[in-house]
This record gives structure tokens, sequence and C-alpha cells, in this order.
């Protein structure tokens, strides 16, 4: 998670720190970076600012408590992010679209694959088209529907039962 930058960063204090802590963590910065301790700093006047404004922030109880609130809000923000993103990524990945490379994968031959067109697994054939086991080894029995046993996988021919 990207770590949020607050004016508690800017003054090198924790959220925590009471008052007296902050008062003190501002008048060591604000002596190490003005502008009249540094004349040559081009970045002095900037980092100045920055802290007078952390400090105005953090030295007012009621700014100090929205400041805090902010913070929680963005947090919980980034966290939630995080949350649709682990969920998004975990998703299963969709069933192959190529079922010959599939079947030839597994194991089929070529020509198994040729004689059966279009292979299925059975078990996905019977979702698909809702039909009972003992319907589907009937009709290949009758010779409806072609099938062929691969490492001990039934793969039928991908088209419906009449």
């Amino acid at each position: 998670m990207k770590k949020i930058h607050t004016h508690y960063d800017n003054l090198k204090v924790s959220r925590t720190a009471p008052a007296e802590v902050i008062r003190a963590a501002y008048k060591a910065l604000s002596q190490k970076h003005h502008p009249d301790r540094n004349p040559g700093n081009s970045e002095a006047g900037r980092i100045m600012a920055i802290i007078n404004a952390s400090y105005e922030i953090l030295s007012n109880e009621e700014k100090r408590r929205e400041h805090d609130l902010w913070i929680a809000q963005q947090e919980l923000m980034a966290a939630e992010e995080i949350v649709k993103k682990n969920s998004q990524s975990q998703t299963p990945p969709p069933p192959p679209s190529d079922s010959v490379a599939e079947a030839m994968a597994f194991g089929l031959s070529k020509e198994e694959v040729e004689y059966l067109g279009k292979p299925i697994r059975a078990d996905r054939y019977r979702k698909k088209y809702w039909v009972f086991e003992s319907k589907l080894s009937k009709a290949i029995s009758l010779g409806k529907i072609r099938g062929v046993t691969c490492r001990g996988v039934l793969w039928v021919q991908d088209q419906k039962i009449a």
C-alpha cells in the first residue's frame, strides 16, 4: 500500500504525538530551514512554508481531528482498492475455448480428434446440455453420438443428442 504523506510526516512526528512534541519539532525544523539561516538555499522558503502549514494544522485541535479523519479515509480507500485488485486477480481462469487443443493436450490422437469432430469432455457435455450419464451412455452405444476414452476420461462429440 502506498504511504500517504501527511502533516505529521512534514514535521517528522508520530500521529499520536502530544502538542508539546509537535511544537518542539516545529521549532527545531523552522530553525534549521529558516530562509535567514540558509541564504543560498532556494528551497528554504518552500520548505519553511510546508513546515508552517503543517504546524498550523497540527497545533489546532479541531484542524488536527479533521486531518486525522482525512488520513483514515485515505487509508480506507487505499485498502479497498487493494482488496478490489486482489479479488479481480483471483477470479478463476475461463475454460479453454479451443476444445481441440485441450483434447490433444490431454492425450487424444489426431485421428481421435478427427473422429469426434469437436471434442468435449463428457462431464462438461452433461452440464452443457443437461443430460444424465445414462442417456449419454445409451446415445453412444446406439451410435447417435461418438465417444472416445483416453486416460480414463470419456470424450464425446460436441453436438446435442436428438
